[in-house]
């Protein structure tokens, strides 16, 4: 969906459920369940796929891809934040960029505010159209998969003291994302990316299989940084 700020011929044409005139994305979970519990939630690899085939031209927005996906929770803006550290599309050093700001957001999840925050300068940062279309193109076959074994288990992985643990390892994994390295960056944003699928569709195991994966690529990318230093001690020694 086009932010408001940009050009009438930018905006792209909206899927079924979403208003032309920007002024409302997707369905809401709660609009959803409005309509009768057996309307199916549209899924967010479907709706990225659309995004992305839609909006061609100028540059697609961190606010452009939430309002898209219908929502400001936690998951939303997780996996929305997730996807350019993920995918590598974007000039070295830029993913570093995302890990801060989704810092920020892991600090909001574990004092407890109900509604992620992003300043307006966050919300507007967006990559090239084309850029954008690459990102998706790679990421959509993954993120199918995990959808498709996706489903409501093990309560709602969003309430009670157990959000604040793994708001606590995202904080850990965005912080691995800060580092300027090289192959680090893909696998914690990966495990980021898996937890918000899980609290999209309220998968407590898929978030628990998130945290799994996120203890992998920690320990991946602490065996790089250690392999860096050795190797760099190695070379000024000789």
């Amino acid at each position: 969906m086009a932010n408001p700020s940009t050009s009438e011929a930018a905006a792209p044409c909206a899927p079924a459920g979403v208003d032309t005139d920007g002024s409302a994305a997707v369905e809401t979970d709660q609009q959803a369940r409005a309509h009768g519990p057996g309307t199916p939630r549209p899924r967010t690899s479907h709706l990225l796929a659309a995004l992305a085939e839609h909006r061609t031209e100028g540059q697609v927005t961190v606010r452009d891809v939430a309002d898209w996906l219908g929502g400001r929770s936690y998951g939303l803006v997780l996996l929305v934040l997730a996807l350019p550290a993920w995918i590598p599309v974007l000039p070295p050093g830029v993913a570093s960029i995302f890990g801060i700001v989704l810092v920020a957001v892991a600090v909001q999840m574990i004092v407890g505010k109900p509604v992620p925050w992003l300043p307006q300068a966050v919300e507007q940062r967006g990559i090239a159209a084309h850029r954008f279309r690459t990102m998706v193109d790679r990421a959509v076959p993954w993120l199918r998969r995990i959808e498709q074994v996706c489903r409501p288990r093990l309560g709602h992985p969003t309430d009670g003291p157990i959000v604040r643990l793994v708001a606590l390892w995202i904080l850990v994994l965005a912080l691995a994302i800060c580092v300027p390295f090289p192959m680090t960056n893909s696998g914690p944003a990966l495990s980021i990316a898996v937890i918000a699928l899980g609290l999209i569709e309220r998968d407590g195991l898929m978030v628990a299989g998130g945290v799994v994966l996120g203890v992998l690529s920690v320990i991946v990318a602490i065996f790089f940084w250690v392999g860096a230093i050795v190797s760099l001690r190695w070379l000024l020694a000789g």
